[in-house]
């Protein structure tokens, strides 16, 4: 490692909820890994909800907690957002970014993106709060592009390679 690439600089490029660039500082990044559900039914649709900040889609899923492993993060997130039970299968993609949430606050985001597959349950609006992601639905990926999702387009094309 070059003496250089050691010293931490005061900002860093990130985006926002809208994709538009964010100089973020560096002091006020918090770590936050998530998890996310890609779950698609027989007529080859996935699984997507609305984000109410942005107009955007996106995968059901969320911030993983201190005491459960990213797969069970899956679950309960699912769950949460969905009213569906699914069990858990490979990760299909992971990535990071710098991320400013609406309230500003500095996110180093680590996301995974497993396939999952629907056990149980009734499909149903989110049970949290001033959720921002709301509405589950199907929707054709076929003619989505990068900016009509929050996150998650490498995950997408990986998943849709699988699928074909």
């Amino acid at each position: 490692m070059s003496e250089s690439s050691s010293i931490q600089p005061k900002t860093v490029n990130g985006v926002n909820l809208d994709h538009s660039p964010a100089e973020m500082e560096t002091d006020k990044l918090v770590w936050r890994p998530s998890a996310y559900a890609m779950i698609f039914n027989d007529k080859g649709e996935i699984l997507l909800l609305d984000n109410t900040y942005n107009k955007k889609l996106d995968y059901p899923g969320g911030g993983i907690e201190l005491w459960e492993t990213s797969m069970e993060a899956v679950k309960r997130e699912v769950w949460e957002e969905t009213g569906l039970n699914v069990t858990v299968g490979g990760l299909i993609h992971a990535d990071d970014a710098f991320f400013m949430t609406p309230s500003k606050k500095h996110w180093h985001t680590i996301k995974f993106y497993y396939r999952a597959t629907i056990v149980d349950g009734d499909l149903r609006n989110t049970i949290i709060e001033h959720e921002a992601s709301v509405n589950p639905h199907w929707v054709d990926p076929r003619p989505l592009t990068k900016s009509d999702l929050t996150s998650g387009w490498d995950a997408l094309q990986v998943a849709l390679k699988m699928n074909s």
